[in-house]
């Protein structure tokens, strides 16, 4: 989930500011809200990593010490750092399940974390990724183990080791997709995992939605998987280059993050910055 999984493209996604280019532009806190979120503005700070599902819109941006950096949520055409998780400033990968809770992992140690209801605490394990598909009643949570190993969440703790594999994304459906260590993309074959079938190409990065299966390619292009689960087809979508991370939004459109941190949805026609 790097990367993963994932939301709805807001109205007016055209008129959000600039066509794709890979600049950074700096923001600044401009507001606190009475529930003491902050509100940095309607341009992304600096992003590392992407996850949608639903309406929920999360990024991990960078500027931490050791390479992680704050979290921010897209809402109501703004970024926002909410109270219960704006005192973790090197996050690198997180996942976001259907009813908004949050789990996201910190670059420092490799430590997990889940937020809800206004406040974050410590779950058990080291991660490198984590993505969450299924339902708002029913997630299912899978993540890349520090070892590699992975493993999905039984309720109170992590499963034994199903492989290995460099990042995860997980469909709506609740069954993974993995890149493995060759960069090779594979499908499980069910919610408890195995990965028999074939390769389905290779990738970067990778992230499944109700629009479908959307992958950041070696080349740094952004790619719609149009093959059957068994066979290697991908089809370029636009022309934006450098992506390092994508997710995939409830309307099937796909955002993704830049080498130089910006952030991008495609609005059906272009690249915009968001």
């Amino acid at each position: 989930m790097l990367t993963r999984q994932k939301a709805a493209v807001f109205s007016g996604i055209a008129s959000l500011l600039l066509l794709a280019s890979c600049g950074n532009d700096p923001v600044s806190v401009s507001r606190t809200n009475a529930d003491n979120s902050s509100v940095v503005g309607a341009v992304a700070p600096s992003a590392r990593h992407i996850d949608i599902n639903g309406p929920y819109i999360y990024i991990s941006a960078t500027g931490g010490a050791t390479g992680g950096g704050p979290i921010y949520r897209y809402s109501n055409a703004s970024w926002i750092r909410e109270a219960g998780y704006s005192g973790f400033s090197d996050v690198k990968n997180l996942g976001v399940q259907p009813n908004g809770a949050l789990w996201f992992i910190l670059q420092t140690d490799n430590s997990i974390y889940f937020y809800s209801g206004g406040s974050s605490s410590r779950a058990p394990g080291s991660s490198v990724d984590i993505d969450v598909g299924g339902s708002a009643n029913s997630p299912k949570v899978w993540m890349i183990g520090y070892d590699g190993s992975i493993r999905t969440w039984t309720g109170s703790g992590w499963s034994s080791s199903m492989g290995t594999a460099w990042t995860i994304a997980v469909e709506p459906s609740g069954i993974p997709w993995i890149i493995d260590y060759n960069k090779a993309i594979k499908k499980g074959n069910g919610v408890s995992g195995g990965w028999s079938g074939p390769s389905l190409g290779t990738g970067y990065a990778i992230d499944i939605g109700t629009g479908g299966v959307y992958k950041a390619g070696l080349d740094g292009k952004i790619y719609k998987y149009t093959g059957n689960g068994t066979t290697n087809s991908w089809a370029v979508k636009g022309t934006i280059t450098g992506a390092t991370d994508v997710a995939v939004a409830s309307n099937g459109n796909p955002w993704c993050v830049t080498s130089s941190g910006g952030v991008y949805a495609w609005n059906g026609s272009s690249w915009v910055r968001m």
